[in-house]
Formats: structure tokens, C-alpha cells, sequence
């Protein structure tokens, strides 16, 4: 997977949907805009789940979950949010694992620098 690729996606889905990055939880509805986690976003950006509830969404966060092991692997987007949300050190060696920690650490560092909101 390129991860550029899915970081200029990631940024456009935050852009395209109005929310801003969260780190530490899924969504969070707030306003005068709505917070999501990268996968969060890519996620509604993709389709994969409505967001016409903000209330739902705020408790959906195992659907969320599911879409994404779906479109990447659970291996890879327990990297993915290991790397993002926690900056944690790498729990496992599997290649998926590995792969999706260096894009949610990049990601991080991409979206969250200087307090950038895509």
C-alpha cells in the first residue's frame, strides 16, 4: 500500500467531510465541527458508514473497527492505530502490523503537525 497515496486521501476526507483529526477515540461530535480519528474519516469519506446520526456514529466505534479490518487487515490497522493514537512501541513484527504502525506514526505527524487540520 502506498502511503501517500492514503494520507492524501486521509487529508481529503477530513477536508471534504468538515471534520477535524482526533487522537484517543473514534469520533466525537462537537461543534462548531465534528472529530474523528483517520479511519474514522476515511471510513464516512468511502461510504462505508452513514453519517447522517452524529449520536450513532459517536457509538459505533467497533462498526468503524470492522470497516477498516475489512478495506486493510486487522493486523494492519492494529498498527495503523498503535502508530496514530499512541505512538506506542511496535507490539508486533508481523510485516501488516509493521506497515500499519509507519502509516498511522506518518499520518500523525503529517495532520497533527503544528496543529494542521487538513
Amino acid at each position: 500500500m502506498n502511503q501517500q497515496i492514503l494520507l492524501d486521501e486521509i487529508k481529503l476526507a477530513y477536508a471534504s467531510l468538515a471534520m477535524r483529526p482526533l487522537r484517543g477515540t473514534t469520533y466525537k461530535h462537537d461543534k462548531p465541527c465534528d472529530y474523528g480519528c483517520p479511519l474514522t474519516a476515511l471510513c464516512l469519506y468511502r461510504g462505508g458508514i452513514d453519517r447522517s446520526n452524529p449520536k450513532y456514529l459517536e457509538q459505533t466505534a467497533a462498526s468503524i473497527h470492522e470497516w477498516a479490518c475489512n478495506e486493510f487487515s486487522d493486523r494492519w490497522v492494529k498498527g495503523f492505530l498503535h502508530g496514530f493514537h499512541y505512538g506506542e512501541g511496535k507490539a508486533s513484527s508481523h510485516p501488516l502490523y509493521r506497515e500499519g504502525y509507519e502509516c498511522g506514526e506518518l499520518v500523525a505527524q503529517a495532520i497533527l503537525a503544528y496543529g494542521e487540520v487538513c
